[in-house]
């Protein structure tokens, strides 16, 4: 591997490890649902837009995973 690839793997190795902590809100309309508000800090380092579409999938415990959505196309 050249060194910008080793920069890259080392950089997406190292947002694997990352992991950030936010409160959950309940809503006020019977639905049953939550409101989670993401950092600025963490939508920065993620490189995650207003237009970023993303997955959520349950964690270890009482935790869930955010990544961006991959798209086809």
């Amino acid at each position: 591997m050249n060194e910008d690839n080793d920069l890259k793997a080392s950089t997406v190795a190292q947002k694997k490890e990352q992991r950030w902590r936010v409160a959950c809100e309940k809503t006020d309309d019977g639905s049953g649902g939550v409101i989670v508000t993401i950092p600025n800090e963490l939508c920065s380092y993620m490189v995650w837009t207003i237009r970023t579409t993303l997955s959520v999938q349950p964690g270890f415990g009482n935790t869930l995973v955010l990544s961006k959505k991959m798209t086809l196309g």
